[in-house]
């Protein structure tokens, strides 16, 4: 039998007050998650979430496992599950229930698992949509209930299943005006889309082949998480539809988690990090900092809106004058609180293309350097030649001989595609500033995240590098690399 209690904390989601009672609160919330098993008995339920209410952790989330929930063809038992919805009742505990539509019951072939990835059947989508009907008209009148969570940690690289070579091929359909152009793109010779097969290994030299499986894999995997959202929606219509995807820290894309996509469907987007996971330059003692540090970024968020997430805990602003809209009102905008706030620390791409020289240097005077962090922004295609390239994440895109990414035909940017050892040097000439200044915007202030990193003092590790600033304030031309003490090749 697991522990009462999971070992990780749930950071409730901050929007609007008046949405629904968990989430309407001016910070985040704290709860846990509590794991249901066949074995435990109503009273231990009733325990753990009188403890939750003891501890001050308004918020519990429930795996409502399929497994558990349903023994046989026709044979369903919530009685667990209906003694911890009653102890939330009791103890005033908003449940966030997550629902298992991928981890089907052995009988079904299920391994007995919460389960995940995309269901790779139509038979299997048939019966998880008998799965969802029955949880979620079971609960949907409980008043500990606040949120659906449709699936733990959405995101799956591609895997070639019959249902998705089936939509690959309709896909690849519409994507191209004949099977010649197709063939023309991936260098293959077949004579009619339903013959196309996806790649089965990563491909060497001609990747469009894999670079289309990847961007319809995208798509298919929001066309399940939307259809899990339809099923919920025919039973409960009142409750909001949540997301928590993993790897923030890693490429999204690789999993295929196409973000803004799920706006269409979604009331609110959160995430799930494990520390312990994704916080490998710190030391268990530190492990905390993984959770310590909440950003703005990429918002169109009111000003009061922002002043609120400053006061609930907010201290990085992210990509500050970047990800938000291009027209916006001169006084009340999103920019203005995000500078005057001595609270925030503001990252900044100095590209040259995503903010304007006159616009890096008034937000440097405003934060300060030491509220300013250098960022790169750096896309996959950093590095590569000028010229038009498809991407999972932006379609096709245009890299010109300045070093900027934009959607094809657009000016909107795509990305940046310079590393961070030229930003350094640009800001530089951009804003005035001196090559110690720029370096401790790269260095000592990100480090102040992560642990104190990034400076030099006796005991820090010896990760270091030699260079020399090109004359035009171009780049930084590395000479040498030291990783722990020991002098690396600049390959």
């Amino acid at each position: 039998m697991k522990a009462k209690f999971a070992g990780k904390l749930l950071l409730g989601m901050m929007i609007l007050p008046g949405l629904w009672p968990a989430y309407a609160a001016d910070r985040p919330l704290l709860g846990a998650e509590i794991w249901i098993e066949p074995g435990q008995t109503p009273l231990q339920i009733d325990t753990w979430f009188r403890d939750l209410a003891d501890s001050h952790m308004p918020v519990a989330r429930l795996f409502l496992m399929w497994p558990d929930l349903q023994s046989a063809p026709d044979k369903w038992n919530f009685t667990l599950y209906d003694a911890a919805f009653r102890a939330a009742e009791k103890y005033h505990i908003h449940i966030v229930a997550t629902l298992t539509p991928s981890g089907l019951p052995p009988f079904l072939g299920g391994d007995g698992s919460q389960g995940g990835g995309v269901l790779p059947t139509t038979k299997d989508r048939q019966l998880a949509a008998v799965y969802i009907a029955k949880v979620v008209e079971h609960y949907r009148s409980s008043p500990a209930l606040d949120t659906w969570l449709l699936v733990n940690e959405p995101g799956q690289a591609p895997v070639v299943n019959p249902a998705a070579t089936v939509a690959f091929r309709k896909w690849l359909a519409r994507q191209y005006s004949s099977v010649d152009q197709m063939n023309a793109a991936w260098g293959t010779a077949y004579k009619e889309f339903a013959a196309a097969q996806p790649p089965t290994s990563r491909q060497l030299f001609n990747r469009n082949r894999e670079l289309d499986w990847r961007s319809f894999w995208e798509e298919y995997q929001t066309t399940q998480l939307r259809w899990i959202a339809d099923r919920v929606r025919e039973s409960d219509s009142s409750h909001p539809l949540h997301l928590n995807p993993a790897g923030l820290l890693s490429n999204l894309a690789d999993v295929s988690d196409d973000l803004p996509s799920w706006r269409t469907f979604l009331d609110t987007l959160g995430c799930s990090i494990h520390p312990a996971w994704h916080f490998g330059l710190l030391n268990r003692d530190q492990y905390a900092l993984g959770v310590s540090y909440l950003a703005i970024g990429h918002t169109d968020a009111t000003p009061e809106q922002i002043h609120r997430a400053i006061d609930a805990g907010a201290t990085l602003s992210k990509h500050l004058g970047n990800g938000s809209a291009g027209l916006i009102p001169r006084h009340s905008n999103v920019l203005w609180p995000q500078l005057a706030d001595d609270r925030l620390t503001a990252t900044l791409i100095a590209d040259g293309h995503h903010l304007p020289n006159d616009m890096l240097k008034t937000v440097l005077r405003a934060k300060g350097i030491a509220r300013s962090i250098l960022v790169s922004d750096s896309v996959a295609l950093a590095g590569m030649s000028p010229g038009h390239y498809e991407t999972p994440v932006g379609g096709r895109v245009e890299l010109n001989d300045k070093g900027r990414l934009s959607l094809a035909g657009t000016e909107f940017l795509a990305g940046a595609a310079l590393p961070l050892k030229d930003g350094v040097a640009r800001a530089m000439s951009y804003a005035g500033i001196s090559l110690s200044e720029s370096l401790r915007m790269a260095t000592e202030n990100p480090g102040r995240f992560v642990g104190g990193l990034g400076v030099l003092r006796v005991g820090a590790p010896a990760n270091l590098i030699r260079f020399a600033v090109e004359r035009d304030f171009s780049t930084l031309r590395i000479e040498a690399v030291m990783i722990k003490g020991r002098e690396s090749s600049k390959e």
